[in-house]
């Protein structure tokens, strides 16, 4: 697959919900979200130049019309979806995008920010351009002129993000990957999380069992737990739901992680092991 082709389209759903060029702000929004996504780390590489509404790229502008004309190609593109890294970036423009001021549409507050930034380091690279030359600029070759105020909180965002003094920002391995790719990955995760807190979940319970064995139990029935008879009313009361409690905690921990008498399929075989001694322990009071 084009993987320019997906990057446009699965962008362009995410922030709309759908995609479609079938107004002019469209095809604006457009223009400029790409151009954006680009300097933020999303490199679809396409090359823009200088537009009376901004940077313009006209091989972005056919391949989003490629797409448009395609069902079959939305629908193929439909079971793909953005990495969350990809994401985090989307998100990031689009905290920009609430940022903007009052007097102006978000597709033309996307244009003012591509705009400074192409300025600054594409059309005029140089330590020279500030918000006042931009403005100049601005007022002489764009349709529309912005005001002073607005240029400058625009100025200050991409300041904000660096990309005053630096040109893109690092750009992630990939941009999609499958659904069931996704899941894989959600399900990796949970098993590395599963095998970092075996251990310390054994140790735990070791510790508590240990605790009531020696700190709390009679010397005569910590050494015999087949004895507990011989406690007192009140302390059996006490000792036997905590012993239940822990009992329960370790039959749960095993069941989630999955851990049978020859099963260690998130831990290490001494992880196994005193699991299920601690169990057969438990289960003998």
């Amino acid at each position: 697959m084009n993987q320019r082709l997906i990057g446009i389209y699965l962008v362009m759903k995410e922030l709309l919900g759908s995609f479609s060029l079938n107004s002019f702000d469209n095809r604006l929004f457009l223009q400029r979200t790409i151009y954006l996504l680009q300097i933020l780390g999303i490199d679809l590489r396409f090359r823009f130049a200088w537009h009376l509404r901004g940077p313009h790229s006209d091989a972005l502008a056919l391949c989003a019309f490629e797409i448009n004309s395609s069902e079959k190609m939305k629908t193929d593109f439909n079971s793909l979806i953005l990495r969350p890294e990809v994401l985090q970036i989307l998100e990031r423009l689009v905290q920009w995008m609430e940022k903007k001021p009052t007097d102006l549409s978000k597709s033309r507050w996307l244009e003012l920010l591509s705009s400074i930034h192409y300025l600054k380091h594409i059309s005029q690279p140089s330590p020279s351009v500030t918000p006042i030359s931009v403005r100049k600029y601005l007022k002489i070759t764009n349709t529309l002129e912005f005001c002073e105020q607005d240029i400058r909180a625009a100025w200050e965002v991409l300041n904000e993000a660096g990309l005053i003094d630096y040109k893109t920002l690092p750009r992630p391995e990939t941009l999609y990957e499958s659904n069931k790719q996704q899941e894989l990955n959600t399900k990796k995760t949970a098993i590395e999380q599963k095998q970092e807190m075996l251990p310390s979940t054994i140790k735990l319970a070791e510790d508590a069992v240990v605790y009531l064995k020696h700190a709390v139990l009679p010397a005569a029935v910590a050494n015999d737990p087949n004895q507990l008879h011989v406690l007192s009313d009140d302390i059996t009361t006490i000792i036997n739901p905590v012993l239940k409690r822990i009992l329960d905690d370790l039959l749960f921990v095993r069941d989630e992680f999955e851990l049978g008498q020859d099963n260690c399929k998130y831990g290490n075989v001494e992880s196994c092991c005193r699991m299920n001694q601690l169990i057969r322990y438990l289960k003998g009071k």
